[in-house]
């Protein structure tokens, strides 16, 4: 019977293509994250049982595992989210350095930084440039981080609250893209919260902080983004 033949050649072929989809799976969820992250979970010599995530590229999920506190490999997270932000694959132009261009209408923007999984502000000429340019932290983070909620730092506005201790608190204020005080006695109550200028500065944006920090505290007029403006 000719049907036979057929049968198994069918069958045969739908098990190689099965098996070329799994590979190229497999190299998809390789491709665009550190090496480390493919590698297998090492609990290491020592015996302190502390719970920690590894990267599974497969599946492309982090899972719990035992590490002994010292040793293995750096596929190893404190949290899932930390997991899943340092080693999910990214779209390519999230990888971009900020670029300015070569127009000079200064628009606030936002840019993803892989190294620290945020997305900062910058100044955008207003034409060219490149894909990791974004509107807005959230819209930065949903198109970078996808399988991520967005965990807002910088574009919230400060919830204020009174605070016991005299230490000055800082917020980003998107209004004028740089960093202020909150009041004398309040302390900020969700993200957007700083114990410096410099530390909010540079969480929030690529502008020099120590300059823009610095005419600050010296009372003079600082631009952070030499004339940037929200678009």
């Amino acid at each position: 019977n000719l049907i036979f033949p057929f049968r198994e050649e069918s069958k045969s072929t739908m098990k190689l293509l099965s098996a070329a989809c799994m590979l190229l799976v497999s190299v998809a969820y390789a491709l665009g994250t550190p090496d480390y992250c493919n590698q297998r979970p090492v609990t290491g010599m020592c015996k302190a049982a502390i719970p920690m995530w590894y990267y599974e590229p497969k599946a492309g999920v982090c899972n719990t595992f035992t590490w002994g506190g010292c040793g293995g490999n750096e596929n190893k997270f404190s949290t899932e989210r930390e997991c899943l932000q340092t080693c999910l694959p990214t779209p390519d132009y999230c990888k971009l350095p900020p670029e300015t261009g070569p127009c000079k209408a200064g628009f606030r923007k936002w840019y993803y930084e892989p190294k620290a999984g945020v997305c900062r502000v910058f100044t955008w000429g207003g034409c060219e440039g490149n894909a990791n340019k974004f509107s807005s932290e959230k819209e930065c983070l949903k198109t970078c981080l996808p399988a991520l909620p967005p965990l807002l730092t910088c574009s919230p506005k400060p919830k204020a609250g009174l605070c016991t201790g005299t230490r000055l608190r800082w917020y980003y204020n998107g209004l004028f893209g740089g960093c202020a005080k909150l009041p004398s006695g309040l302390c900020g109550k969700n993200r957007n919260s700083f114990k410096s200028c410099e530390a909010c500065m540079r969480r929030c944006t690529n502008y020099k902080a120590n300059k823009y920090c610095k005419a600050l505290h010296d009372k003079k007029p600082a631009n952070p983004s030499g004339g940037s403006r929200a678009e």
